[in-house]
């Protein structure tokens, strides 16, 4: 019963350390070096951010895959650790490695998919706006006519606009 108290506890707190180290960490170190202005760690804060991003990107795509792998919550902190530390400077060598080349081959063709999908976007929130638009204007418009056609009848006025008999 005890075990299953602490492996219970231990559970709960492996996610909180590692959105501790992957997330809060860099979010103090990166505030601190863009007030302090430091160029150099801001350009390693940005490669951080870089490829914590992708992993994240990564894992959503693959949850189905990495939840069902033994100790992932463990594994991702001891990664986490990895890639924040500077004594291994693991986010570096992942950028160096295989962000920085993926980019750069295939740049061309992320610039062409991310301009397609912004202006599709672009596209369908105008359309989406134009509907909420003349939804709420035909909505209100009916509403406006419920409303003057009950301040007529109060008033003893038809609604074609003459006295009623």
């Amino acid at each position: 019963m005890i075990i299953r108290a602490l492996f219970s506890a231990c559970t709960g707190l492996v996610p909180f350390a590692t959105d501790l180290v992957g997330l809060g960490f860099p979010l103090l170190a990166t505030a601190k070096a863009a007030i302090q202005e430091d160029s150099e760690a801001c350009l390693n804060w940005t490669t951080y951010w870089t490829v914590f991003s992708a992993v994240l990107v990564f894992e959503s795509l693959c949850e189905w895959l990495v939840r069902w792998l033994p100790l992932y919550p463990e594994l991702k902190l001891a990664f986490a650790c990895w890639l924040v530390l500077p004594r291994f400077r693991g986010a570096a060598l992942l950028y160096d490695q295989l962000v920085s080349p993926y980019f750069l081959e295939f740049e061309d063709q992320i610039d062409e998919h991310l301009d397609a999908a912004h202006s599709s976007a672009r596209r369908h929130l105008w359309r989406f706006i134009m509907f909420l638009v003349t939804e709420a204007s035909a909505l209100a418009g009916e509403k406006t006519m419920r409303v003057v056609q009950l301040g007529l009848g109060l008033l003893g006025v038809a609604s074609a606009g003459g006295p009623s008999s």
